[in-house]
């Protein structure tokens, strides 16, 4: 129960950095999208590494490492997602053009 309490505000504070980071990187050039987008690892495979650790003959119950691994992943891919959808639009000039 507190894993859960911690992720909650962990997931609160990284979203109002991230919106803040957006905002600042949309205004000053999309550098910073174009690197988180490439830079930060695909959520499956921290995923897959997340099954391999509950896989094994040793697991006992719920793992600790296995919720963190997760719950980050989570969160690399909300922060991944919305910058490259970001550098999509400011690539594009306009969200309509996008989605015709």
């Amino acid at each position: 129960a507190i894993l859960s309490v911690v992720f909650a505000f962990s997931l609160a504070g990284v979203t109002i950095l991230w919106a803040k980071a957006l905002g600042n990187a949309i205004i000053h050039g999309f550098a910073l999208l174009m690197g988180v987008t490439l830079l930060l690892p695909p959520a499956t495979i921290l995923r897959a590494l997340v099954q391999e650790e509950v896989s094994t003959y040793t697991f006992l119950g719920r793992s600790s490492v296995a919720v963190v691994i997760c719950c980050v992943s989570l969160i690399f891919e909300g922060v991944r997602c919305s910058s490259s959808w970001a550098v999509k639009v400011r690539v594009l000039n306009s969200r309509w053009r996008l989605l015709s």
